[in-house]
């Protein structure tokens, strides 16, 4: 039997923990197998961030705490332990003044804390590191995702407030029971997402432009694309338009909650391959995005104008507006947070893991990834060669990815929901 770590010990599902609690798998959020490193950092992040963030709104919960099993994340709810009716209230006069401005309130963390750290973590990334500041810098990664999950919360789950007003305002003025037709009135918001295919699309139009350049992009293979391009002045200039938009958009990979996969911002292999994609296709992104506001307008006129004049009109007006404002919030903090912070994390540990190759701990930087953040400080102090252990981890979270795990463990709590709760957490995370 392997004896574990104090760090391990606590991110490891223990088969005394599957029995006494209810943990239940998140296939919404992160339903693959993780790393080592990046449930390293991930899953303490997001126990200690729902802890401090629910305490800071006033949640009517204690925190989520996710542990591993199998290479899954598996999440357990702490209730609140006083009176949830009180907390509510508690929980009200907290978010009221942050609700009509929740997305500059995004954007002040994003100016002050995330983007400074990730400037100094890109430096760190492209300067050579000696252990002791590999290990100094690699904890102080550990510690900024703790905050920075922390203010995640803090940041996305007052939205959901605002969408519950909302949603009550417009069913009691228009006796509406399907409340949730809302939200279709804040379709069309931009949003980081929607600005990162307004820039490819941009850039697809220069290919569409150009004979030369829709040769390169349609009558070859993707691993060719940027090859040909290099091989004229018109394609020389179309990859340095690609690289200012990698710079801004390219810090991201297709699976945005691990450090394994490769981030656009290395390879634009994977930008080309999607505007080689949309040079096919006959699609108007600009006129496609201004008819959506435009319905978006029209819908919310025709909704007005079957309320009755009242304050409550009014109130949903004023709530309307801060909901627009906010509603790019889902997609802007996931751009910032959840995609960035792995992505540039990713650059930085694999200079570490340059680092530790050259003092034979590891055969290629890549393989930093197999170490859990505990065995990998060891490692920065002592560097001893880890290959085999390299290997065995290869293996078991290749078999992760493939093993059939049980959606939850344990007992559903037998008390029954409380419809309050289920206003802020939905059912299903009641449920977990």
């Amino acid at each position: 039997m392997n004896v574990l770590s104090a760090f391990q010990n606590d991110l490891f599902l223990s088969e005394e923990e599957k029995q006494t609690g209810f943990w239940v798998q998140d296939n919404l959020h992160i339903a693959h197998a993780l790393s080592p490193l990046y449930a390293s950092f991930q899953l303490p992040a997001m126990t200690y961030g729902t802890k401090q963030g629910f305490e800071t709104l006033k949640l009517p919960i204690y925190q989520f705490v996710v542990k591993l099993a199998d290479g899954k994340m598996y999440q357990q709810n702490i209730p609140f332990p006083g009176d949830v009716n009180d907390r509510l209230k508690e929980h009200q006069e907290a978010v009221k003044p942050l609700l009509p401005r929740l997305k500059p309130r995004l954007y002040e963390y994003v100016n002050e804390v995330f983007l400074p750290f990730y400037t100094e973590v890109k430096r760190n990334a492209e300067r050579p590191l000696s252990l002791k500041e590999a290990e100094e810098k690699v904890k102080e990664l550990h510690d900024f995702y703790k905050k920075a999950w922390q203010l995640h919360f803090e940041i996305v789950m007052p939205r959901s407030d605002l969408g519950m007003m909302l949603e009550e305002l417009y069913g009691a003025l228009t006796g509406d029971e399907n409340t949730a037709y809302v939200y279709d009135l804040l379709e069309g918001v931009m949003n980081k997402s929607l600005e990162t295919d307004q820039a490819l699309w941009e850039l697809t139009d220069k290919v569409k432009d150009s004979n030369q350049l829709k040769q390169a992009f349609t009558e070859q293979k993707s691993e060719d694309i940027e090859a040909n391009l290099l091989g004229t002045a018109e394609g020389r200039e179309f990859l340095k338009n690609l690289q200012s938009f990698l710079n801004e958009y390219g810090y991201r990979s297709a699976n945005s909650h691990e450090f394994i996969d490769e981030t656009w911002v290395e390879n634009p292999l994977h930008a080309l391959s999607i505007i080689a994609g949309y040079a096919r296709k006959d699609y108007d992104f600009k006129k496609n995005y201004e008819d959506v506001v435009k319905k978006r307008e029209e819908s919310y006129r025709d909704v007005l104008a079957k309320m009755p004049e009242c304050e409550e009109k009014e109130q949903f007006k004023l709530f309307y507006g801060w909901a627009l404002d906010a509603w790019g919030l889902d997609e802007d903090h996931h751009f910032y947070i959840d995609a960035m912070l792995p992505a540039t994390a990713r650059l930085f540990l694999l200079n570490v893991g340059t680092l530790l190759a050259d003092h034979q701990v590891i055969h290629q930087p890549q393989d930093i990834f197999y170490f859990y953040y505990d065995e990998l400080l060891e490692v920065l102090k002592t560097p001893v060669a880890s290959h085999e252990l390299i290997v065995n981890r290869k293996q078991e979270f290749e078999e992760n990815r493939h093993k059939k795990t049980p959606p939850a463990y344990g007992t559903p709590p037998q008390t029954g929901e409380d419809p309050l709760l289920e206003r802020v957490f939905g059912k299903m995370g009641l449920q977990k």
